[in-house]
């Protein structure tokens, strides 16, 4: 680790001190800029400006007058937790069922949790017991912490297997906080449930209010499942431009064999069958691919042959080399972004890097609202861009600036899509961490022969 110059520069009148945690940096500090990206806004049903996603809490979800099948929602729970997990099953269903917040029809009985006798260390008697005693085809279920935290891909897989989707709740260390929260901090909890749930029922419960890609162009995350040593799958999650889940496939089990210098990529003919399949399913006039590990050059090799049909945009998100920044001494604002005016020609793509805060401080400006970061100093995202040759001017600097913040501003919003929470602040765009949640599960489906190859929905992952 190394410090930066203290480079203090006026932008909106805030000074900025920046310490830099990665080597390349350090060459390009007379090309950096500054600049603070709009926070987006999601759209519920009726409301169309809004910045926190709590205010599901308030509102009806953006797929209210969809018709969604309550009755599949079921609880089941081992004995020594059931008070607990009836209490909580009476409430989510109370909010679900609320005709001013979600508006489902659940039948009253669903509120009462099945019990079930199996150890839970055994997954196989397990799974085998709530299926059938459940037999609907989404349960919430209660398991013991250590079992959810060493075995959470495997049981996931194993219930879809059986084709249920499932919410799991560890019941010991939930009961423990629970009880000891606050009205409100309850009522968090519950919200944060509830559209979960409300998700994996088939429910969107917002989406954003305005477009972050042209018209008629996806997003698309791929992700990396371990089958064994050497062998993968992969996922493909597509959204449309409001963030809109439009696709998913599993990208059926293949062999990898320069992990250690490469990382995980997609080989050449796998990717050409998913370009393929892109471009024939979808018609797209632009394509934006996210990953969370480096393009390859055969990847890039690949690419190259769409980019004189359509207009091709590659986002690589990495986590592990974190800028952290200060603003004045105290934490910094999300939606920060650094950016590196300088661009590179790569065959038919041009790359492009900069840094993004997904994580901070945020005020409101229309209300003056403040929310607050968590503990911690934010870590931002480090991102490397590539795109057709012919969307940006390598030697024009406000052409390579006006793009980096265009794709900074929809990995910004990206973050925003995470149904499986109502926390306002989310480090990671939801398409890498879906894409690589239903991978690590559907390398699960592949070790035990449970069907990786059916037809899936990304909600049947998350």
């Amino acid at each position: 680790m190394f410090r930066l110059k203290e480079n203090k520069r006026k932008i909106n009148e805030l000074v900025c001190t920046i310490i830099v945690m990665v080597e390349e940096v350090s060459n390009t500090a007379d090309l950096l800029y500054f600049d603070f990206l709009s926070e987006p806004r999601i759209m519920l049903k009726s409301s169309f400006n809004i910045v926190n996603p709590a205010a599901i809490m308030f509102n009806n979800p953006y797929s209210y007058d969809e018709d969604i099948d309550g009755a599949q929602l079921t609880f089941s729970s081992r004995n020594k937790y059931k008070d607990f997990i009836e209490t909580l099953a009476k409430d989510l269903i109370a909010i679900l069922s609320d005709s001013e917040r979600f508006g489902l029809e659940i039948p009253k009985n669903k509120q009462k949790p099945i019990e079930y006798s199996s150890n839970p260390s055994n997954i196989d008697l397990l799974v085998n017991e709530i299926a059938k005693k459940c037999n609907t085809n989404f349960c919430v279920i209660g398991l013991p912490s250590k079992v959810i935290n060493k075995k959470y891909y495997e049981i996931k897989a194993r219930f879809l297997g059986e084709n249920m989707r499932t919410q799991l709740i560890k019941d010991d260390d939930l009961k423990s906080k629970y009880i000891q929260l606050s009205k409100k901090g309850k009522n968090k909890v519950l919200y944060n449930l509830a559209t979960a749930i409300y998700t994996k029922l088939g429910g969107t419960p917002w989406i954003l209010s305005e477009a972050i890609a042209e018209p008629e162009a996806i997003l698309v995350g791929i992700g990396f499942g371990k089958i064994e040593k050497g062998y993968y799958v992969g996922t493909s999650y597509v959204k449309d431009i409001y963030g809109r889940d439009i696709d998913f496939k599993i990208i059926p089990r293949f062999e990898l064999i320069n992990i250690e210098t490469e990382g995980l990529y997609l080989p050449q003919n796998e990717l050409k069958r998913l370009m393929d399949y892109l471009i024939s399913r979808h018609s797209p006039k632009a394509i934006y691919i996210y990953k969370t590990s480096r393009f390859t050059p055969k990847e890039i090799e690949v690419f190259g042959e769409y980019t004189d049909k359509i207009a091709l945009t590659l986002v690589y998100i990495n986590k592990s080399k974190p800028l952290r920044a200060f603003e004045n001494k105290s934490t910094i604002r999300r939606g920060l972004l650094v950016g590196i005016n300088k661009a590179e020609t790569m065959g038919s793509f041009i790359k492009m890097s900069f840094f993004l805060w997904t994580t901070g401080n945020l005020t409101v400006s229309e209300t003056g609202k403040i929310y607050d970061h968590k503990l911690g100093t934010p870590k931002g995202l480090q991102v490397e861009v590539y795109t057709n040759s012919n969307r940006v001017n390598i030697n024009n600097g406000y052409s390579i600036v006006n793009f980096e913040k265009e794709i900074g501003k929809q990995v910004l919003a990206l973050t925003k899509l995470n149904w499986n929470t109502i926390e306002w602040e989310i480090r990671e765009p939801v398409i890498t961490t879906y894409a690589r949640k239903a991978a690590k599960i559907a390398a699960e489906l592949e070790k035990l022969n449970l069907g990786s190859s059916r037809v899936y929905d990304i909600r049947d992952f998350i």
